[in-house]
């Protein structure tokens, strides 16, 4: 069932997670795409082995072009994680995913929650932080 929660997450995404007491921790979640060859840039998607996709979880910012900025508080994050396994157990609702811990360009707190993320890279990684690029942004 892996294939399902290929299908679905975006290659980069940052998460927050809010912490009763001290900083908030972030994380960058990695979809590795796998290829059966990489020899032709154009056709990349008739060389797709999504079943064969895996994800990564990194501590900080590790990408410069997210796709999706999540948010979950440090009680929630047992409903996150078993909303996450139902992505790729049963084909739970992407959608409903995103509405309960990502924020979509329209989302009134977008910028709120794009300027936490600008402020911590600097903060996280101040040797390579610069400014995210938003232009992979999507508003599933």
């Amino acid at each position: 069932m892996a294939y399902i929660i290929a299908e679905v997450i975006p290659d980069a995404a940052l998460l927050r997670v809010r912490v009763v007491s001290g900083e908030d921790l972030v994380y960058t979640i990695i979809r590795n795409r796998s290829h059966a060859n990489i020899d032709f840039m154009f056709l990349e998607k008739d060389f797709l082995l999504p079943e064969e996709d895996t994800l990564h979880v990194v501590r900080g910012i590790a990408v410069s072009r997210p796709n999706l900025l999540l948010g979950v508080d440090e009680a929630n994050l047992g409903r996150f994680f078993a909303d996450w396994r139902g992505l790729v157990e049963n084909g739970s609702n992407w959608r409903q995913f995103v509405d309960r811990y990502g924020v979509r360009r329209t989302d009134p707190e977008f910028w709120r929650a794009f300027d936490f993320f600008e402020d911590a890279f600097s903060k996280i990684d101040p040797a390579v932080a610069g400014v995210l690029d938003l232009s992979r942004y999507g508003n599933d």
